[in-house]
């Protein structure tokens, strides 16, 4: 299809793979081996493929085999949707293996849920053995997540460990799941309660096995939309179509003192202020540390921060929202800090930013202008569900096109609280200035205007300037 392509003049050719299948071949584990991945990504560039759009490579360094653009992105933003609605307790997002530590990562940053890491021993091509566990899973479910498995080996050795240590409900995330023979066995005899993977490859039924496809064909198309107009592709790394409000842990001591004189010594020894309000409880003064303060801010990349506020002498956390954070006039620096009391299984209300991506075509080819009329959305969701922006694509709007609040995707779980005719964002034609008649310029050229005077019989109508200033001169001569 390349080469037909080619040989039709055709000015660019992407090739779209889902599951680059030959990327765990990419080094010599033992002599007389190949590298397939790098001879696979020569055979492409061969035939006149000009990028490549892939997702969820074995190892990151396989884009460096290609010789031309690789667009590499992630399921993560398709799996989440569901894990989130099956994941509601307390979680531990586990790596079966030191090398998926990075994407295990982003899985519990994105789930709010702490980290573990199975350490394996391999002992043939089809089998793995889990030895240690570095992390807590007891009395608590499990997300096992792994880029690809074949004969399901790792993830049911690393399921039996977690099993032993305590774990409750067990899930396994993939990206790709090329079951053979001998992983239809050992999933059906595993301690894995669930497989969800994508349909980057054609998924085998497994009898007596509950399996969850999920499909990548909008996240596909939506990076070949984005090729084919020359748009950036690196915002579908993010999370749906906004990047979760990140949770931040803080410790806070009740405050005794109170008014201007002890505020000041508090900021004095390098303390700030804070008050929380909300919940069942009157509002409580508290304090502090300044650089933890900083610190919390300086992490968050949105206007909505949740907070996990350890308060010493309480026998549990606070969950709550920062409120309002007051600033010095003169300096700039941090005073004052509110905070707003929630519990995570209630749904809050709060106003989100909205962010416009890529170029519209009205803007583009037209010269039009984008007008945002909405610059925060009014939203209502469960805490661990607010994002601290949303994303919207406006690269399709047209002279005269409109977005409004209904044709906003939101995140699962997260409801508008504003009208859906609301206009978020709208395409306006050029304004064409007409430019003023140069009135001037034609007086100008007219020459400067004359005044004439009356004469006597037999002189001429017309005079210049000079014959003006000579008549006066000739009627005294006269006289």
């Amino acid at each position: 299809m390349v080469d037909a392509a080619r040989r039709a003049s055709a000015d660019r050719i992407t090739g779209v793979i889902p599951f680059f299948g030959y990327a765990r071949q990419d080094r010599k584990d033992q002599p007389r081996v190949p590298i397939t991945a790098k001879l696979v990504a020569n055979l492409l560039y061969a035939a006149g493929v000009s990028r490549v759009l892939t997702m969820d490579l074995h190892a990151q360094q396989v884009q460096g085999f290609f010789d031309i653009p690789v667009d590499h992105l992630y399921s993560l933003p398709v799996l989440i949707k569901y894990l989130r609605q099956q994941l509601t307790g307390k979680t531990t997002v586990v790596s079966p293996d030191l090398g998926g530590l990075k994407m295990a990562s982003a899985y519990a940053e994105a789930l709010h849920a702490n980290l573990a890491i199975v350490a394996k021993e391999r002992r043939s091509a089809t089998e793995t053995e889990a030895q240690y566990l570095i992390g807590e899973v007891e009395g608590g479910d499990v997300l096992l997540v792994d880029d690809l498995t074949e004969t399901a080996g790792t993830l049911t050795s690393a399921a039996e460990l977690l099993k032993k240590r305590g774990a409750q409900k067990i899930y396994a995330g993939v990206s790709h799941a090329v079951l053979v023979d001998i992983a239809i066995d050992r999933l059906q005899k595993s301690q894995i309660a669930e497989l969800v993977t994508t349909n980057s490859t054609p998924v085998r039924t497994v009898k007596g096995f509950k399996t969850t496809v999920l499909c990548v064909s909008e996240l596909l198309g939506e990076g070949i939309k984005r090729i084919h107009n020359d748009e950036s592709v690196s915002s579908l790394f993010n999370i749906e179509n906004g990047t979760m409000a990140k949770q931040v842990k803080l410790k806070a001591e009740a405050r005794t003192s109170v008014g201007r004189s002890g505020v000041r010594k508090l900021r004095a020894r390098g303390i700030i202020p804070a008050v929380i309000y909300g919940g069942k409880v009157k509002p409580q003064p508290l304090q502090v540390a300044a650089r933890d303060i900083n610190a919390m801010m300086s992490h968050a990349s949105g206007e909505n921060v949740l907070v996990d506020l350890e308060i010493a002498g309480e026998k549990s956390n606070r969950a709550a929202l920062v409120q309002e954070v007051q600033h010095s006039p003169v300096g700039g620096e941090i005073v004052h800090v509110d905070f707003h009391a929630i519990s995570m299984d209630e749904t809050i209300q709060a106003e989100v930013p909205l962010e416009p991506t890529g170029t519209p075509v009205g803007v583009k080819t037209f010269g039009g202008l984008l007008e945002q009329s909405l610059r925060a959305l009014a939203i209502e969701c469960l805490p661990r569900d607010l994002p601290d922006r949303i994303t919207v694509d406006v690269s399709q709007l047209n002279i005269g096109d409109s977005i409004h609040v209904r044709d906003i995707q939101l995140t699962s779980g997260v409801t508008a609280k504003v009208p859906l005719d609301l206009t978020a964002f709208s395409v306006l034609a050029p304004v064409v200035e007409e430019e003023p008649v140069a009135v001037e310029a034609e007086a100008a050229a007219a020459g400067p205007e004359v005044i004439t005077e009356k004469k006597e019989e037999g002189e001429a109508t017309s005079a210049t300037p000079a014959t003006k200033e000579k008549a006066p001169k000739e009627k005294e001569q006269k006289k």
